[in-house]
């Protein structure tokens, strides 16, 4: 699970992001949405490793953040993965000015729901890789 710093300050640049692009964002950490938007977007964190730099528990964290890019049936993959690339691009604008948490870089978007229009929803996400030390 990634750290509280790295959530709070990720969803910060989230709603940066949604005034930036005009794309909504919805919350959906241990929230149900059924957003009537025809893209919207959410984000999922997932830690993959931590190491104590020092004797002073100073520790680094790396991990992921997806951006999970929702578009209804019909909507098409190419507007869903632009609408990824636009949110991707707000986000990685962003600087934490304590130089605390900083984002390495985007992997390509990939689908997310299988390509399949029998779906509630297109997804496709983009992970962006970010470092924490505390």
């Amino acid at each position: 699970m990634s750290s509280s710093a790295v959530r709070t300050t990720i969803r910060t640049w989230a709603a940066a992001a949604e005034a930036a692009t005009g794309l909504p964002f919805y919350e959906t950490v241990n929230t149900e949405q059924d957003p009537a938007d025809d893209i919207w977007w959410t984000l999922e964190f997932f830690a993959e490793y931590s190491e104590k730099l020092s004797f002073c528990d100073v520790w680094k964290e790396e991990g992921l953040c997806d951006l999970i890019v929702s578009g209804r049936p019909g909507i098409g993959d190419v507007a869903v993965i632009d609408a990824a690339e636009k949110i991707r691009d707000a986000i990685l604008g962003n600087t934490d000015p304590t130089r605390k948490i900083y984002l390495v870089g985007p992997n390509p978007p990939s689908e997310f729901s299988g390509g399949s229009a029998q779906a509630r929803w297109y997804q496709a996400s983009v992970a962006i890789e970010y470092r924490y030390t505390n």
